[in-house]
């Protein structure tokens, strides 16, 4: 948090051991599925061994006379957040959400459920991946101290460590320096070759997402809670609809109205985004190989906010 108050910050605060669910987008009842407690509300979190059950609606609701009018809506990635907002997260307390297509089903990759095939009502399909960003980790060494911050880390935007579905890959660990390393140093070192698979032999901790090259693909690009200082979220040799949203938004589609961007900015606490490369993996010329994805910010970018899209023939 800012450091208004003298020796006082977020470590000053003692997470709460109630949790709760609140989606968003979703519709539901504030007085019992909103996964907070709020005013003169039943209180809708639970302690440790509890159960809590909420009822949510992936659409729109309105009333006309006594009826109650129900509209699906592909809503795409939405964020679960845990009723405690600042303490929370960064322990971990953090979900996504993903409202497919109307009457689709989906099978999940074996070894990671960040990952999907899904296969919609009219039995065309596309490879989903899942980016969950964290900021504001509270990394310890095996013996239990904290892990130093980024040289240059000043400000509490900055503060924390990074990950994506609770796996980070920061280079100073491939490299092999201590993160507290200053600047005036770390700028002499060769980074080269920092990001191959022969610096540390093998693929990186964060997601490796793979597509057939030509492949329709969707990135779901989301951040439930953490620092203020927001990701720009990048796909090497790819770009996407701004708006890919048609039918009155409620289904995700071609829209040749909307803008065309290769980076999303503005990916900060409760954002989500759905990214549909166009031409899907590999690009119109359908190249394999491996793609950079990777957060622009230099200071996130080294703390490990990066990953590997594999276009596969």
């Amino acid at each position: 948090m800012p450091n208004l108050i003298y020796h006082f910050n977020a470590n000053q605060v003692k997470p709460s051991k109630h949790v709760g669910l609140h989606p968003q987008l979703l519709a539901y009842n504030v007085q019992n599925s909103d996964g907070k407690n709020v005013g003169f509300n039943p209180n809708q979190t639970v302690g440790p061994g509890g159960i809590a059950r909420y009822r949510w609606y992936a659409g729109d609701i309105k009333i006309q006379g006594n009826q109650r009018i129900a509209t699906p809506i592909e809503f795409g990635a939405t964020n679960l957040i845990s009723s405690d907002p600042i303490k929370h997260s960064n322990k971990g307390a953090v979900g996504s959400l993903i409202i497919e297509p109307l009457g689709s089903t989906w099978i999940e990759d074996a070894a990671s459920r960040a990952q999907a095939l899904v296969t919609k009502s009219d039995g065309t399909s596309f490879r989903e991946f899942v980016l969950q960003f964290q900021t504001d980790i509270n990394f310890r060494f095996a013996n239990g101290t904290p892990v130093p911050l980024l040289a240059g880390e000043e400000d509490a935007e900055d503060s924390g460590h990074k990950a994506i579905n609770y796996r980070t890959e920061p280079l100073w660990k491939r490299m092999n320096y201590a993160p507290e390393t200053p600047l005036t140093i770390t700028r002499s070192f060769d980074f080269t070759n920092v990001l191959t698979n022969a610096q540390v032999g093998g693929d990186p901790q964060t997601p490796v997402f793979t597509a057939k090259a030509g492949q329709d693909v969707r990135f779901r690009v989301l951040s439930a809670n953490g620092h203020g200082r927001s990701i720009a979220f990048q796909v090497h040799g790819h770009f996407w609809q701004e708006e890919p949203y048609t039918n009155n938004s409620t289904v995700i589609g071609n829209n040749p109205l909307s803008e065309v961007k290769g980076t999303q900015y503005g990916v900060g606490p409760t954002s989500h985004f759905d990214i549909v490369p166009s031409n899907g993996a590999g690009g119109a010329r359908r190249i394999t190989g491996d793609y950079l994805y990777r957060d622009q910010m230099s200071f996130k970018f080294d703390g490990g906010l990066w990953g590997i899209f594999r276009v596969i023939p």
